[in-house]
């Protein structure tokens, strides 16, 4: 009974770990696309203002 009782115990665990990964890539992938709009909108303000 103690093992079936671990076996839950690491179920559990490693689906709030899988749950918490998900939300890290998703932040990731709205920073890397912020990132992308920030580059595109420097090159863009750099060709319209020549120095």
């Amino acid at each position: 009974m103690k093992l079936l009782r671990l076996c839950d115990e690491i179920i559990s665990e490693t689906s709030k770990i899988a749950e918490t990964q998900g939300k890290v890539e998703s932040a990731l992938v709205n920073v890397l696309a912020a990132l992308k709009q920030a580059n595109n909108s420097a090159k863009t303000n750099e060709s319209e203002d020549p120095k």
